[in-house]
């Protein structure tokens, strides 16, 4: 998923794992990982993490590929909130329909037709 932060071009990845370590131990029960990546102005991926979160399943849980990820960005906006990046609120409203467009296109839409109670045209 691309974004722009302060006028920087980033993408953020989303990976999947039905196994977390815990020490040395490998432990059932999934992970969501959302990383943070900078594009460079060749277009080209940043290979550095600048940020990275994660959502885990209970094993006892069903995973859900939508739930962890929603969880997993969610947890990556609260930390672009602070330093160094410091989103604004309207920033933060932006990110998240940039989620909704691209991983749940329908919801999205339906948020956009109707507002007030009426149909937009």
């Amino acid at each position: 998923m691309k974004v722009t932060l302060h006028d920087k071009k980033y993408v953020i990845r989303f990976t999947y794992d039905r196994y977390r370590t815990e020490g040395v131990f490998r432990v059932e029960g999934h992970t969501t990982t959302a990383t943070l990546h900078k594009i460079q102005p060749n277009g080209e991926v940043c290979k550095e993490i600048i940020c990275t979160t994660k959502a885990v399943c209970s094993a006892n849980d069903n995973f859900c590929k939508a739930t962890g990820r929603k969880i997993a960005f969610a947890r990556m906006v609260k930390w672009l909130s602070y330093e160094p990046f410091f989103l604004s609120k309207e920033e933060r409203k932006s990110l998240w329909e940039d989620y909704f467009r691209e991983h749940s296109p329908y919801i999205f839409l339906n948020m956009k037709e109707v507002k007030d109670g009426e149909k937009v045209s």
